[in-house]
């Protein structure tokens, strides 16, 4: 891989969204543990993993009881038909304008822990922040979205490690969301979103 070279192949893309996502996962864990970050949890029942969910403070993670019965549900790589139906509907078929295969989320119970996430992230001397889509901003328009908001990073991770590994090239997106738009996420809201989407040809 050429780091100077934009990417031109989806296959390369997925490769590289898959490993970053390791060292991705570390840094939101980190962030979450400096800022009251929560993730969404999957209870464990009889070893097996349940659809029941609830938000834990990754600082509390090590100490709390379910702890070894419960799981991060981290979020996965977008999948490729979903990044195919974009890169034709959006990009005009460039690859490299494809900035969200890698991503995770940490959600907040307010908005001053997601400030304080954001100076933690722009202060991180290991993060190449790229473009920030600030869906809680008063002016932003939510008709864009459907009404849904949140804080959209996109950014880069700039280690020894990814630099080794020729990773530091590759963007990916994280997402901070408040705890009063996550509780509102189901399964159909978002097959309403899918269809709202596909009617503005996104």
């Amino acid at each position: 891989v050429n780091p100077d070279l934009p990417v031109t192949s989806l296959d390369q893309v997925y490769a590289q969204a898959a490993g970053l996502d390791p060292f991705l996962k570390a840094k939101v864990r980190q962030w979450a543990a400096d800022c009251e970050g929560c993730f969404e949890t999957l209870a464990r029942v009889d070893s097996a993993v349940t659809e029941t969910s609830t938000l834990l403070h990754w600082r509390d993670a090590l100490d709390h009881e379910m702890v070894g019965r419960s799981t991060v549900k981290w979020a996965d790589t977008k999948k490729p038909e979903r990044a195919i139906e974009k890169l034709f509907r959006s990009y005009a078929g460039d690859v490299s304008r494809l900035t969200d295969i890698c991503r995770q989320s940490l959600v907040f119970h307010k908005v001053q822990e997601i400030h304080m996430c954001l100076r933690k992230i722009q202060s991180d001397p290991e993060v190449a922040v790229e473009r920030v889509k600030n869906r809680l901003d008063p002016n932003y328009d939510g008709k864009a979205s459907a009404g849904y908001r949140n804080v959209a990073f996109n950014l880069r991770l700039v280690t020894d490690d990814t630099k080794r590994l020729r990773l530091d090239g590759h963007v990916a997106e994280v997402q901070l969301i408040l705890s009063s738009f996550f509780d509102l996420k189901s399964e159909k809201g978002h097959r309403s979103y899918v269809e709202y989407r596909n009617l503005r040809g996104e």
